[in-house]
């Protein structure tokens, strides 16, 4: 008999990369898409399509339950649930806006047979007074609810979930400015750790292009690095980071260099950037075995001027 199992769902932002499906270890579920992206204005009204597989042996009766969320303040691309008023807020604009809809009918619950693969519509309609805002929240279909305001979580046995990204009359004019663009002035090595944080100033959340630009001290490019910011959410912060490197606050940067002074110009594409348009910073490469080298050719330096000094100090 298989055993029961507890989850706590920790919801993150597909930042780098949207899979085909988003599956849920352990649970026979998996959902289509996983993560969908809504712009819409005031007295409109949309609908979402989600497809829910059960992909298990055995029926699954699920509940569905939205979960507004925020970007965490670590700036590392993951969110939190929200509690306190901003879900009251959320909960109110959900009962009066949002809905699942099943055919023609409105459902919290439904019951989905092995194998069997169902289609929902997420409806959203907006009256002609809507303010315009961002509201971010997870769709999850999940058994077993157990919830916690306390720890911000949401406990189950089974579930999978997408996110909703939901704009409400967007603004074409997205501000992002370079809040960190740094990096170490020396290195003896051919990789080396960016330090850079985005800020989107917008109300309204983005998905910009950005990229490095590595040259020489003549000007010639070296090297292009396309990031991957992924989403921004409205005023919010993010460090951008590759999978190169574990630590959620850095990008790493490996290339075969030739030793020397070089520049980097971080350079932001499809916004308007507060400030310079582009930031840059300087580094230098110098192996430890050439600079092991000119130490060597200092100190032999040194000790000659010293035995200079010593004999014209004798004559």
């Amino acid at each position: 008999m298989k055993p029961k199992l507890t989850y706590i769902i920790i919801i993150t932002l597909l930042f780098l990369a949207i899979p085909n499906y988003c599956y849920a270890t352990e649970s026979g579920l998996k959902i289509y898409p996983p993560l969908i992206q809504i712009k819409m204005f005031h007295g409109t009204s949309v609908e979402a399509p989600v497809t829910i597989h059960n992909t298990g042996v055995s029926p699954v009766n699920l509940q569905i339950l939205l979960k507004p969320f925020t970007a965490s303040q670590k700036n590392n691309g993951q969110v939190h649930f929200i509690t306190g008023k901003d879900l009251t807020d959320f909960q109110k604009f959900q009962t009066e806006h949002i809905s699942v809809m099943d055919g023609q009918n409105k459902i919290s619950s439904f019951i989905l047979s092995p194998d069997q693969q169902k289609s929902l519509l997420l409806k959203v309609d907006l009256p002609q007074n809507t303010q315009p805002k961002d509201y971010y929240f997870s769709i999850l279909f999940i058994s077993n609810i157990i919830q916690s305001d306390q720890l911000n979580a949401t406990f189950i046995n089974q579930g999978v979930g997408t996110n909703i990204f939901l704009t409400i009359d967007p603004k074409e004019n997205h501000t992002v400015s370079i809040e960190q663009f740094s990096a170490a002035n020396f290195i003896s090595k051919p990789e080396l750790f960016f330090n850079i944080t985005l800020h989107n100033n917008g109300n309204n959340y983005f998905i910009p292009h950005a990229s490095v630009i590595i040259s020489n001290l003549f000007g010639k490019e070296i090297k292009k690095i396309s990031l991957s910011p992924g989403i921004l959410l409205s005023n919010t912060s993010k460090n951008i980071y590759n999978q190169s490197n574990s630590n959620y606050n850095t990008y790493l940067y490996r290339d075969n260099l030739l030793p020397g002074v070089y520049k980097a110009a971080l350079r932001i594409d499809g916004a308007k950037t507060e400030g310079n348009q582009q930031k840059i910073i300087y580094f230098t490469f110098l192996p430890v075995s050439i600079s092991l080298e000119i130490l060597a050719v200092i100190f032999t330096v040194i000790l000659i001027t010293i035995k200079i000094l010593k004999r014209n100090k004798n004559i």
